[in-house]
């Protein structure tokens, strides 16, 4: 009887790894996937040699000035990347188990408002040197200069943050609850 428990938690827990390095790649996927959503920055930043115009163009956009620019421009990576990770790594499914059921749906729901909260951290870094567009390209320039690149590039780090901190979040809300909800180990008698 004890050689069949600890052959019965033994297959739960090579289960419970493979499904893990599971969930982490799809995870991964996602978030690489919509990467290419940053993509979106890059070419509205490209259109001008500076980059400067574009920018302030995004932020005119929505009736702002520069400062609201690379937040404008973080949204559509933002919401893509949620939309990805959930569906991909987030999947609801008839044939899940309720607690699977459960943690993805609390997954779901953490990957839009880390989205939320990474477009939040978008704008707060932009408006960090001033609301003017002098200051908001300085900050660009030096954010995009850490890969030795230019405002665009810094732009376009901006612009994934939102997806970083979408999948980072959901991930840890899924994994939190799948610990929460896992049976305890049987006892060893």
């Amino acid at each position: 009887m004890n050689n069949e428990v600890t052959k019965a938690e033994s297959e739960l827990a090579e289960t419970s790894v493979a499904e893990n390095k599971l969930k982490v790649g799809e995870v991964a996927a996602a978030s690489g996937a919509v990467v290419s959503a940053g993509g979106i920055a890059a070419g509205i930043a490209g259109a001008c040699a500076t980059g400067g115009c574009a920018i302030m163009s995004a932020g005119s956009f929505v009736g702002g000035s520069a400062a609201a620019g690379p937040v404008v421009m973080a949204g559509a990576p933002a919401y893509l990347g949620a939309k990805a990770i959930n569906h991909y790594a987030f999947k609801d499914e008839i044939t899940l188990e309720p607690e699977e059921a459960q943690a993805r749906e609390a997954a779901r729901k953490a990957t839009n408002i880390g989205a939320l909260v990474g477009v939040g951290a978008t704008a707060a870094i932009t408006v960090s040197n001033g609301f003017r567009t002098a200051a908001v390209m300085t900050k660009l320039a030096a954010i995009g200069g850490m890969l030795g690149g230019s405002a665009v590039t810094g732009g376009v780090m901006l612009a994934l943050i939102p997806i970083a901190t979408a999948g980072i979040v959901g991930a840890g809300v899924y994994y939190a609850k799948k610990k929460l909800t896992q049976p305890a180990p049987l006892a060893a008698a």
